[in-house]
This record gives structure tokens, sequence and C-alpha cells, in this order.
């Protein structure tokens, strides 16, 4: 991928993507997004982890294994755990220079994505777009997993999309590797599952090879989802005594129930964040408690979204066509009260994300039209995009949860931008 850029262009672009990232964290500190979404939890099960006790928190001076985290961010920050303890403003230093080096071979990805379809102009405009975007620069700032996920969710589908037909066996088992830690992140890299299968067919034709393909990929992904998946099912098992549950997290059941539930509309007419939704607390799963109680939220939470659905399914259906919109706003929505720079962040992204969904839609439609390899890609992202909205509209939209999404609406940017040079030289 240095071979984008050239060396110096590589290196500058980690070094602009590092920078911008520990300054933005810096400049932060601990007035805002101190703690990420769920940084503080992270680390907290790091020293755990780090005293070999494994995943889980102390509950009355028990240790409690934990269901709701996932575990490749808190192995991330483990090694800053382990030198700063609980010194957060150094270890959301050292962790956002970290996520900034991710966000740069993010950018690379992208590139490498554009420059094997053709589009070679635009290969080396978007990594820029990519360092330069402020949602992904203040994810990388954060204590939070949006970087890890984002690059794996990205590389995962740019390995696997740039493999050729006759590639060794390895190679796919890789690419699976992968998108098992994206998956073992967030369940919504799924989303990248669609695209890549059709990038797959697009480069083997034979359909017996095309499903010994998928199948080492899929060998892959369960390679690092297994351990977890059997780590779960002990853990309920030992907890509920039937038979234990073959889950990633209990996360969902709570994610689920703030997108439907009565009091959603007020909140999101109010543009107040779902996190704040009264009776959440009884609901969630990230306190310290038991497996049990966990398992028992868990359940909680899905019986009464099932109990909403079934009762107000018009209703239902219109949250839910709010929260994919709120997902493609232009500026952070629902608003967060305990930002102090919402006002500024709703600016800069306005100002920021608007050309950019100008110029993906110009992409898009140069994309489509232009056939052959650039076609296959376009279909690609436009199908990406469509999967991972739907996860978001059942649970909820959120404006920042489109993060990971971002790189690949960019790709198109990028040759929307070239296409538009072109036509306003012609006219010259």
């Amino acid at each position: 991928m240095s071979r984008l850029l050239g060396r110096r262009g590589t290196i500058l672009l980690f070094v602009a993507a590092v920078l911008l990232s520990v300054g933005v964290a810096l400049r932060q500190g601990n007035d805002e997004n101190a703690h990420g979404n769920m940084g503080y939890l992270h680390i907290v099960e790091a020293h755990q982890v780090l005293l070999g006790r494994g995943f889980g928190r102390f509950y009355r001076d028990v240790f409690e294994p934990d269901l709701f985290l996932r575990p490749t961010y808190t192995l991330l920050v483990a090694p800053a755990t382990a030198v700063f303890d609980f010194d957060f403003a150094a270890i959301r230093a050292v962790m956002a220079a970290l996520q900034g080096a991710l966000l740069a071979v993010t950018a690379l990805a992208v590139g490498a994505c554009i420059a094997r379809v053709g589009a070679e102009r635009a290969s080396r405009i978007a990594p820029w777009l990519v360092v330069l975007h402020p949602v992904l620069v203040s994810q990388a700032s954060a204590l939070v997993d949006t970087m890890v996920f984002t690059a794996a969710m990205v590389g995962a589908y740019g390995f696997l999309a740039a493999m050729p037909g006759d590639a060794p066996r390895r190679r796919w088992i890789v690419g699976g590797l992968i998108l098992g830690v994206a998956l073992l992140t967030r369940s919504t890299a799924l989303a990248v599952v669609p695209a890549s299968a059709l990038a797959l067919g697009r480069a083997i034709r034979p359909w017996r090879a095309r499903l010994a393909a998928a199948g080492l990929v899929a060998v892959g992904a369960v390679a690092v989802l297994a351990p977890w998946f059997l780590r779960n099912h002990a853990l309920t098992a030992a907890s509920d005594g039937k038979g234990g549950r073959w889950i990633l997290s209990t996360v969902d059941g709570v994610n689920l129930w703030m997108g439907n539930n009565p009091e959603t509309a007020r909140f999101l007419d109010a543009d107040r964040s779902l996190d704040e939704l009264p009776g959440r607390d009884a609901l969630d799963t990230s306190g310290m408690m038991p497996v049990a109680t966990q398992l028992a939220r868990y359940d909680a939470a899905r019986a009464q979204v099932k109990e909403f659905v079934q009762a107000h399914p018009g209703e239902a259906a219109a949250l839910a066509a709010r929260k994919a919109a709120d997902l493609w706003s232009v500026v952070p929505t629902p608003r967060s009260t305990k930002s102090s720079w919402h006002e500024t962040k709703s600016l800069i992204c306005a100002a920021w994300t608007i050309p950019l969904f100008v110029f993906a839609a110009v992409g898009a439609f140069v994309g489509v039209r232009a056939g052959g390899a650039l076609r296959g890609f376009t279909i690609d992202v436009l199908v990406t995009c469509f999967v991972f909205t739907i996860p978001h509209a059942m649970a909820w939209g959120g404006t920042r949860l489109r993060a990971p999404l971002d790189p690949f609406v960019v790709a198109l940017a990028a040759v929307g931008v070239v296409a538009a040079i072109d036509r306003v030289r012609r006219r010259s």
C-alpha cells in the first residue's frame, strides 16, 4: 500500500493522522468525552485481564465475568493500562496515537480499493479525505472501539476484494481472520459480508471454487469468534440452568429496547440521546453484576421490544425510518446533553458531510455508468451502506455509529471529485 502515495506520502499520511488524533485528545482532555463511550469499563477490565482474572469486574467483592463488552478493545488498551494504571489522560493520548495509526491504515486500504478498480487519481485523494474526516478523527481521539472496528471492517473487505481467484488458501483464511476481528468488535461488521461475497464471485467463476473460498473465509472468522462463543456458552450454562446461550454479548438487548419503546419518539423529537431514556438503567447490562442478572436484563429488554413492536407495528416502522435518517444525518444526531462542543461539532460536521454526500452521489452515478470493476466496487459500497443501515434502524441510529461506514462513502466521493474536476476542465 506504500506504493499508493509513495514512501514520503505514506509517512506524511501517518504523521497527519496521529498528530490530528492526539491533538484532539489533548485539547479535549478531561473536559470532553474523557472516557469515550465505554472506555472506562474497558480499562477496568484490562486491569483484571492483566491480573489473570479474565474479562469481568468485581461486584460486592466477588469477581463476575462480563457478557457485555467484547474483548478486542480491552486487549488493545491493556498495554497502555499496564503502564499508566488509571491515568486516563495518558492512556487516552497513547490510544489516540495508536488509533490515529489505524485511521491511516484504513485510509490506505480505501485508496487501495479504488486503485484496484482503475480510479488512480481518486485513489490518491481518498486516503487524505479519510484522515481529515472530522468524525473519524474525533472517534480516533477517544477511548472508543470505533477505529479498531473501522480498520477491521474496511480491511476485511479490502483484503478479500483484492484477492485473485487463484490465491493460496491461507490468504482466504487470513481474510476471514480479519473479518472475525471486526465481528468480535461489533456484530454490524456483517454488513460487509454481502459485498465481500460479490467481490469473491467476480474473482472466481466456478461455483465449486467460490464455495471453497467462502468456506476458508468462514474458517478464519470462526477461529476468531469460537473462543468467545464457547466462553459465553459455558458462563451462561452455569448461570441459567438451560444449557447455555450461544451469544457474543448481551448488549443488543438494551440497544434494541432504546430504539423501540413508548418513549423513543419523544426523545427523538427533542433530539436527546436515547442513552438517557427513563428505565434504561433497569435493562442495562454494563453495570457490575452477576452473569444471571445480565441474562435476565437481556431477556427482559428483548421481551419488551417484542411486546412494543407487536402492539405498535406502525409506530415501530416509523421509528425505524427516523433512526435510519439519524444514522445518515449531516450533523451529530441525537444530541448528547453531556457535550459542551455540540454546536462546534455540528458546524464542522455539516460543512464536511454535505459536500461529502454530494460528491459521493456523483461518484456513485459515475461508477455505475463506468461499468467494469468500478461499477462492481460502487455496487459493493451501495450494498454495504444499505445493509449497515438495517440493524441501526432496528436498534438506534446515532450519527457517530455511521463513522465506520464513512470510509466507503469517502471512496465514492473521491471518484465524484475527480469527475467534477474533469468536467470543469472540459468546459474551460
